[in-house]
Order: structure tokens, then sequence, then C-alpha cells
């Protein structure tokens, strides 16, 4: 298992050169660090895995999920015959040491699904929420337990899911409890491209950024929730901007309150210039966050928040970390080198380093 471990008293520095690397446990030399508890690395570490693209804490900060979403096993850890098929890793603290307790795929992993794009757990650590956007079946609604890629099928590349693990109290194993789908999946939807739960666990935001209902990439969320027995269903109609426009990317970002009765949702392409006027469209990608709260099995909008200033390219609604020189999402049709999603047995879009915008 490499993950090491150095516990630090306040300001204190790493001493003895004790972190170990992911390549054999070689000692590194590390400069000082303070407040650093522990450092984690994969235990089937390989090159361009994207190990911590994704990651999440249970609210007792004892449980930490870390997303790889080209992580390339077939299902092994030591498999790599499924390039970007990503895997998730969960680890555990027990008083100040650190363990890696599992490696979880999904239960159709293929290549180009890119399983662990996003993560969310619930309060206790013990649901834990997977988004795959490249996933490319076009089965529709929720499937409880495993779903195998044979029943999955690929006829809607990038349409994207979402994966639902519990952890059993007792015995601290991971099952997948529950297989999620848009109602209206499409190809290049992105499904899974944001992920949340409510603090029991029992409510779930996904956002959809390549859906097109109202518009081309304009976005939507879906909101599922689970019944005492377990099961999951969608709860209401898709959650859409009330301005909704192309290339809004709506469902960027998206986090539910503890009850999760309130969720708000980030669209990093919306286009207005002027807060109080939600038509404009002289700012290209400044972005805008939608509240919603829950009345019912609805969600009508709340608020259309806008940042005090204003600016185009500032995607407005970005939770993720920028990339050097800033950075945005592409649609993959609209990528250079990429042709259209249908015409591609697996087309995702991609976060890179660039502020690009295509009209």
């Amino acid at each position: 298992m490499k993950i090491s471990r150095i516990l630090f008293l306040a300001n204190a520095a790493i001493a003895g050169s004790m972190l170990l690397n992911s390549c054999g446990g070689v000692p590194q030399d590390m400069p000082p660090i303070s407040g650093l508890q522990a450092y984690f690395k994969a235990s089937n570490t390989g090159a361009a895995d994207e190990f911590g693209f994704a990651v999440a804490l249970s609210s007792d900060g004892n449980t930490l999920v870390v997303g790889a979403p080209d992580e390339a096993s077939a299902g092994i850890e030591t498999d790599n015959s499924a390039p970007s098929a990503g895997a998730v890793y969960v680890y555990t603290r027990s008083g100040a040491t650190w363990t890696q307790q599992a490696y979880i795929k999904a239960s159709n992993a293929e290549a180009g699904d890119q399983f662990g794009t996003s993560v969310a757990l619930s309060s206790n650590g013990n649901t834990l929420a997977v988004g795959a956007i490249g996933e490319a079946s076009a089965l529709t609604g929720v499937t409880a337990g495993i779903v195998n890629e044979t029943t999955a099928g690929n006829a809607a590349p990038g349409a994207g899911a979402v994966y639902v693990f519990t952890r059993d109290v007792v015995s601290s194993t991971w099952s997948q409890q529950a297989y999620v789908k848009a109602s209206n999946t499409g190809a290049a939807d992105n499904f899974g491209s944001s992920v949340a739960l409510s603090g029991d666990g029992s409510t779930l935001a996904v956002g959809a950024i390549g859906e097109d209902g109202s518009a081309a990439e304009a976005g939507a969320v879906y909101v599922f929730t689970r019944d005492l027995g377990g099961v999951w269903s969608q709860q209401a109609p898709i959650v859409s901007a009330s301005n909704a426009g192309a290339l809004d990317l709506f469902g960027f970002s998206v986090a539910l309150s503890g009850d999760g009765n309130t969720l708000a949702v980030g669209a990093i392409g919306e286009a207005s210039a002027i807060g109080v006027t939600p038509t404009d469209n002289t700012a290209p990608s400044a972005g805008a966050v939608y509240v919603f709260t829950r009345s019912g099995t609805t969600w009508p909008q709340q608020a259309y928040v806008k940042a005090s200033t204003i600016g185009a390219g500032d995607q407005f609604g970005t939770t993720r970390r920028p990339l050097p020189g800033r950075s945005t999402y592409i649609p993959a049709a609209e990528r250079p080198g990429r042709s259209s999603p249908m015409s591609k047995p697996r087309t995702r879009g991609r976060l890179i380093s660039s502020v690009l915008r295509f009209p």
C-alpha cells in the first residue's frame, strides 16, 4: 500500500526524508511543509492517471475518496488494458494514520469512461457517488446494483453515467448500489460532469453539461432520491436555467445543502454582462450560478447569481482549481483534432489548459 504518513507538530518540518513515493517506496527528500499529515499516492500509480482530479471528504474528515479518471485498469489494479477507464480510491484515518480501504471500479469499466471525473460523499462517508463522463451506454434511468458492459452497451458515446456505492458499517466493504443514467440519455451529454450528495446521502444531484434539451450544450441537472429500502429514482423533471442558452454548460458544478433541499448550480459558459438582465449575452463565458429550492418533488429557481465584477471569460461558477493559464471546458466535438461525437466510438469533453471559446 503506497501511502506515506508523516505527523507534524505546529509549523514542524518534514524530518528525515521519510516521505515515500509510489515507485517501490524509494525515499524522497521533501521541502518543509507546515501541517502536512499525509501524502497520498494510488496503490497502482501510473503515468497520466490524474490521481486527485476529484476529491471528497466525510464530515468528520476520516474518510477520503480520490478520483483518477485516466487510470487504465479494466478491473485489476495491475492491468493497463483500458486507457482512461478511471478509478476511485478510498482512504480512512484512525487516529493520525491513514490507510487505503478500497480500490473502486465501475461494474462496466471500459476504456474512455473516465470514471472518477467527479466524486461526492455523504456526511458519514458511507455513501459515495462517482461520475464517469465518457461512459457510452444509451440506457436510461436507474438500475439497481451492478450493470455489466454487455447489458450497458456503447450506443451513446460520451453520454456519461453515475455510480452509487455504499459501505457496510460492519465489514467496511464497498458495493455498487445503483447505476444511474439520465432520463433522456444522449451522446456527448457528459452526465456526471459534477455530483453532489445531501448529508444523509439520500439526495443526489448530477450535472450534464452537454445536455442540449434547451439549446446546444446548454446543460442540465438531474436530481435523484433514495428511499428507505435503498432504491434510487429520479425525483423531479430536469432542472435547467431560467435563461438557458447554447454553450452555457449549466451543471459544470453542483452543490447540495446538508438537508438536500437547496441546490446550487454553476454555468461557466453563461454570457450575461448584466446581472439583472439574464438575457443579455455580451460577455461570453462570464458564468453564472443558479440556486434552486425543493418544493415537494419540484425544484423552482430561487436566485440567479452573478459576480459583482462581471467579465467575459471569468467562468463564474467554476469549482475546480484552474490549470496554468486558466482552464476551460471545450466541447468534445469542437476540440482540435476531434470529430463529431457521433462519429467516434469514444469522444468526450475535457478540461484543457487554455482560454478558448467556440461560437
